[in-house]
């Protein structure tokens, strides 16, 4: 677990300050690894949107696995986007390991200790109902982009490039790449808080206004 914090350290500066923060003012800055381009996403008419992470498993660390795997889903706020941060109504912490974090990439108390860090960086500002709604709509989500990029793994493909090209012919809007093989699918979330997969040029039709800002 070390391994992965130590890499977001240029987030997690201003991740810390807006945690003490949060839940008085609603206000939230994203703390997680350096990108490539650190591209600004509009919300481009809706009020939340972000990017659902997935790994190659061509990292190190706990970034190399022998099969794509999903890191999150990260609301755009702060300065990497214009999403607002829009708070569940319960933020109890996840108990329990969701499917899509299930795997040889770390024992269960990391698994555990990686989903809760998850939802208190990134869910507490996603505008869903719960961690359970939370993770359960990052597996549904991940679960077909994962897909093509395993066919892509097992044709011999190993460079991130590589993998951002398979999920852009199959349909999925690559948003940015980034460091241990991670590539970035930018999302929006409609009104009724659920996430949805599409190019920021289509959020608005995919997601309409979205939830009500704070």
């Amino acid at each position: 677990m070390e391994q992965r914090l130590s890499l977001r350290k240029s987030r997690q500066a201003m991740q810390a300050l807006v945690i003490l923060a949060l839940f008085a003012s609603c206000a939230s800055l994203q703390a997680d690894f350096p990108r490539t381009s650190n591209r600004y996403m509009s919300c481009s008419g809706t009020t939340l949107c972000g990017v659902l992470t997935i790994e190659s498993g061509f990292g190190s660390g706990y970034y190399k696995h022998p099969a794509p795997e999903v890191h999150g889903l990260w609301p755009e706020v702060g300065g990497y986007g214009s999403s607002a941060c829009v708070t569940p109504a319960d933020k109890t912490a996840p108990a329990v390991i969701f499917p899509c974090y299930k795997g040889p990439r770390g024992s269960e108390a990391h698994q555990l200790e990686f989903q809760q860090h998850e939802w208190t960086t990134h869910g507490i500002c996603s505008g869903v109902r719960n961690a359970t709604d939370y993770f359960t709509q990052i597996c549904r989500l991940s679960q077909a982009p994962l897909a093509v990029m395993a066919t892509t793994r097992a044709s011999g493909a190993t460079s991130t490039s590589d993998f951002a090209a398979a999920l852009t012919k199959a349909g999925y809007s690559v948003w940015d790449l980034m460091d241990e093989g991670q590539v970035e699918l930018s999302a929006c979330a409609g009104r009724d808080g659920n996430w949805r997969l599409g190019a920021v040029t289509d959020f608005s039709r995919l997601c309409g206004p979205g939830p009500p800002a704070p």
